[in-house]
């Protein structure tokens, strides 16, 4: 990866420059030529310079999607590294919606159903590890 974004880095820096020409056409070659080049100089220089934001602003958005990426791994490596040496542990965690997520957590060897919405975290019920979870969601409608 490191590789790439070196690569990215370089392609970036080298054509920066080339992109960051000016379009000139004949007329206002003309104009600038009787108007004793000044004209010309200064339309480049802001392209030149407008070229070279947004190519600053893309390589700058590439690297926040990059980083974004490899926080996400480290995170979910680091909540797997927590469940190994914790007594509460996060077995599955199941978005139903944007905003809405069912988890199934394991305390003390006793797994219990979590729901987790905007309103709050609400149990859900008992899981014991021997019924499947449509046998307790039948239980709880049943109730």
């Amino acid at each position: 990866m490191k590789k790439i974004l070196t690569y990215l880095l370089i392609l970036f820096i080298s054509l920066s420059p080339l992109t960051a020409q000016s379009p000139i056409t004949e007329e206002r070659m003309e104009t600038a030529l009787q108007k004793g080049g000044d004209e010309v100089s200064e339309d480049e220089e802001f392209y030149s310079q407008l070229m070279n934001i947004v190519f600053a602003l893309a390589f700058i958005v590439f690297l926040m999607i990059v980083a974004a990426y490899y926080l996400r791994k480290f995170m979910q490596g680091r909540m797997e590294q927590i469940n190994v040496t914790s007594t509460i542990k996060i077995l599955e965690q199941r978005n139903l919606s944007a905003k809405t997520v069912l988890y199934i957590v394991e305390a003390h060897g006793k797994q219990i159903l979590v729901g987790e919405s905007v309103a709050g975290v609400v149990a859900l019920g008992d899981l014991p590890s021997k019924r499947s979870f449509e046998e307790v969601y039948e239980q709880g409608r049943s109730s």
